[in-house]
């Protein structure tokens, strides 16, 4: 994640800051990858900072109970926290065959202040087969995060 960071920061700075929004660029790449986390503008105090918050807005996942508990067992096995840890689903996309989400939970490993890991939840129904694979995206203990400071 830093790695990524830097590079999408090198490229801003090569470009000459020829847009004060660098989350045109880093949430592009986000998206593609499926993160849970995007880069969103906050005007604090008069100045523009731009930092890593959840994707998607608070809502109700379309999951019915069979597909509600292989996902919360399948982030057990994968993470090592399941329901009891539990806080919300965001969603990102509800169409007809596909749904993506972003899972929060408590995680004490996480290394974000609030103790929070957040993992990208995708769900792609075969309507000739007949069958929904879910996928998970991103890290089960997530980082610190980034922040951009635009000022004049």
């Amino acid at each position: 994640m830093k790695k990524i960071a830097l590079l999408i920061l090198g490229f801003i700075i090569l470009q000459g800051c020829g847009s004060n929004n660098p989350s045109l660029i880093w949430n592009k790449a986000q998206i593609e990858k499926k993160s849970p986390l995007r880069l969103l503008p906050k005007n604090t105090n008069g100045k523009l900072k731009y930092t890593q918050e959840w994707a998607g807005v608070k809502g109700n996942t379309f999951m019915n109970d069979r597909y509600l508990d292989q996902t919360f067992s399948g982030i057990q096995k994968m993470c090592g926290y399941g329901k009891n840890e539990f806080i919300e689903h965001r969603v990102v996309k509800h169409q007809n065959n596909l749904w993506e989400e972003v899972w929060l939970f408590k995680d004490m490993k996480s290394n974000r202040d609030d103790k929070t890991s957040g993992l990208t939840v995708l769900l792609e129904y075969n309507s000739s087969t007949n069958v929904t694979l879910t996928k998970f995206f991103g890290d089960c203990h997530t980082g610190k995060g980034v922040t951009f400071n635009i000022s004049d």
